[in-house]
C-alpha cells in the first residue's frame, strides 16, 4: 500500500489517519478583537482525493455551518480515502454579525481569486484560493435562499461537465440547475483550477431546517462514495432520473402590502395560477392577485408577510419534462418528513 503523507496546511502537518481543528487568522476587527477561520481536516489512513467543503460563504447561512459540523461528527467519515477539508464558517464576520456581508460592505462570492493587498474581501478570497482551494481535486458549496426566503434543495453545478453532472445527480436533490460563470466569483475560481464544484442551496438564510439538514449531509456522503473517498457503494441505482432546470423566473409584488403566498415549494404551477395575493396592510378591501408567468415548479417563495411593491414572491423554475418532473417532485414532498424511505446512510 501506498504511504500517505502528511496533509499540510496553514503551516501545520496532519498525519494520515489524523483529524485537526485549526483557526486560520484573519485580518482582526477594528476593535483590536482577533479574528479566526475554523477549518477542520480528516487526512485518512489511504490515500484518495482531497474534497473541501465550505460554507457560510455568506454569513448569514447558517444551514450550511450545521451540515458541515454534523459531517464531521458523522461516523461515515471515520474511515476517510484521501482527505476533506472541512470549513464551517468562511465569513466568519458576517456569522458574527447575522449578515451576508463583511464589515467593509463586500460580498466574498465576487473577488476571487482575490488578491494578498487588495481589499478585505479579495485578502480572504487569496487566503482561499491558495490555501484550500490550489490543493482540492473537488469541491462543494453549502447556500441557502436570500433572508426571508426559503429555497427547494437544488443543487447548481456546470453541467456540460460529465463528471460534474454526475456528481450533481448523486446528491440526489429535487431540483439540478447550470450555472454561468460569473466574474470574481466562487465558480469561476473552480473554472480556474478545472475543479468540479457543486453548489448546495436550501432553506432559509438565519434559520434552521432540519429537512435540509439532512439532505445536505446525505447528499455529500453519496457524493463521496462516488468518489470513493468512502470505500460503501453510493446506495442509489446509478441510472437515475434527473430533472433538469433551463430556466427560472422571479414573480415580483405588483405593489405594497400584506403578501399573502398560496404555493408551496414543489408545487407545480400552470400559467394563470394564482401563485400570491397582496392586500391593503389597513384593510382598504384592496387586493392584487399575482399568477404565474408560465408553466414550471415552484422553487422559492418569499416567507415575510409585509412586502414592498418591487419585493420578489416567488420563484418558478421550467423544466423540458414537466410531467416526469412534477411526479418526481410529488414523491420527494411525500418523503420529506421520512428520509428513513431513501436509505442512503446506514449509521445515522
Amino acid at each position: 500500500m501506498a504511504k500517505v503523507n502528511p496533509f499540510r496546511i496553514g503551516g501545520e502537518a496532519i498525519r494520515a489517519g489524523e483529524r485537526a481543528s485549526l483557526a486560520i487568522p484573519l485580518p482582526q476587527q477594528f476593535s483590536c478583537v482577533p479574528v479566526y477561520m475554523p477549518v477542520k481536516v480528516i487526512h485518512g489512513k489511504k490515500p484518495g482525493p482531497c474534497m473541501l467543503i465550505t460554507a457560510a460563504m455568506c454569513g448569514d447561512e447558517v444551514t450550511g455551518t450545521e451540515i458541515v459540523n454534523r459531517l464531521y461528527q458523522h461516523s461515515a467519515l471515520k474511515h476517510v480515502h484521501g482527505t476533506v477539508i472541512l470549513v464551517p464558517a468562511v465569513n466568519v464576520y458576517g456569522i458574527m454579525n447575522r449578515t451576508r456581508f463583511l464589515p467593509s460592505g463586500e460580498l466574498l462570492d465576487e473577488h476571487f481569486p482575490g488578491s494578498e493587498h487588495g481589499t478585505l474581501a479579495a485578502r480572504i478570497c487569496y487566503l482561499i484560493d491558495t490555501m484550500l482551494f490550489s490543493q482540492t481535486d473537488y469541491a462543494i458549496d453549502l447556500k441557502t435562499g436570500s433572508l426571508n426566503h426559503t429555497n427547494l434543495p437544488q443543487v447548481f453545478a456546470a453541467l456540460d461537465d460529465p463528471q460534474c453532472a454526475e456528481l450533481a445527480n448523486a446528491f440526489l436533490v429535487p431540483v439540478v440547475s447550470d450555472v454561468e460563470i460569473e466574474p470574481g466569483s466562487y465558480r469561476e475560481l473552480a473554472y480556474k483550477y478545472n475543479t468540479p464544484l457543486l453548489v448546495y442551496e436550501a432553506g432559509e438564510a438565519l434559520r434552521s431546517d432540519e429537512h435540509t439538514i439532512k439532505v445536505g449531509v446525505r447528499g455529500i456522503i453519496n457524493v463521496m462514495r462516488l468518489l470513493n473517498i468512502l470505500k460503501e457503494a453510493p446506495a442509489f441505482p446509478k441510472k437515475i432520473q434527473q430533472f433538469v432546470a433551463y430556466s427560472s423566473s422571479w414573480v415580483r409584488a405588483p405593489c405594497s402590502g400584506m403578501a399573502r403566498v398560496k404555493c408551496r415549494l414543489g408545487d407545480q404551477v400552470s400559467q394563470g395560477d394564482v401563485l400570491a395575493v397582496v392586500d391593503d396592510p389597513f384593510a382598504d378591501g384592496i387586493q392584487q392577485t399575482i399568477v404565474a408567468p408560465h408553466e414550471g415548479v415552484v422553487v422559492s417563495r418569499n416567507t415575510l408577510p409585509l412586502v414592498h411593491e418591487g419585493d420578489t414572491l416567488v420563484q418558478v423554475a421550467a423544466f423540458k419534462r414537466m410531467d416526469e418532473a412534477s411526479s418526481h417532485l410529488m414523491t420527494w414532498r411525500k418523503n420529506r418528513d421520512d428520509l428513513s424511505q431513501i436509505d442512503m446512510i446506514k449509521h445515522d
